[in-house]
Parts: structure tokens; C-alpha cells; sequence
């Protein structure tokens, strides 16, 4: 394929559509990768922390579905109300 550089703000007055496993990069590094392979989607960060957050104040975030299993793989950290959880037992 060819490369494309743009010079600016890429402004789609849609969206944009691109096939199963193509991977959208950003960062000089492409420190951050999104991908979807037609099956399972992939949001892959390599420095830093990725932070998932909402802008305002008392509006939450909403991890999963309330039909859907949702798996962490790692230590989990809860915060809130002053208090910190934190779980990384495996049961």
C-alpha cells in the first residue's frame, strides 16, 4: 500500500472505515494501537498509563454489559469514596 501524510486535521464527515485487522496507530511510536480482528477488539498501550475517564464530574464509566462476563487478567485497584480496593487474588 501506499502512504499518506496529511499536514492538519483529518475531519471525515462520517466515519472511518477501515477492514478487519487493519490497526489505527498514534503517537510518535505508536505508543497506543486499536485493532479488530473480526472477532475480538484489541485497545493495546506500550508507555504510560491508560486512562479511560469521563470528563465530568459524577457521570460514570461502564465497563461490560449486564449480559456480558467481564474478566480482568491482572491485580484490580478500586478506588472511590475515599477508600482503596485492591484485588489480586485468584479464586
Amino acid at each position: 500500500g501506499a502512504n499518506v501524510t496529511f499536514a492538519g486535521t483529518v475531519s471525515p464527515t462520517s466515519h472511518l472505515d477501515m477492514p478487519d485487522s487493519a490497526i489505527v496507530k498514534l503517537g510518535t511510536g505508536d505508543d497506543l494501537q486499536i485493532q479488530h480482528d473480526g472477532t475480538d477488539s484489541l485497545i493495546a498501550n506500550s508507555t504510560g498509563t491508560l486512562k479511560i475517564a469521563t470528563e465530568t464530574s459524577g457521570v460514570p464509566v461502564s465497563i461490560g454489559h449486564t449480559t456480558s462476563e467481564v474478566t480482568v487478567n491482572d491485580n484490580l485497584t478500586v478506588t472511590g469514596d475515599n477508600r482503596r480496593y485492591s484485588y489480586n487474588e485468584c479464586s
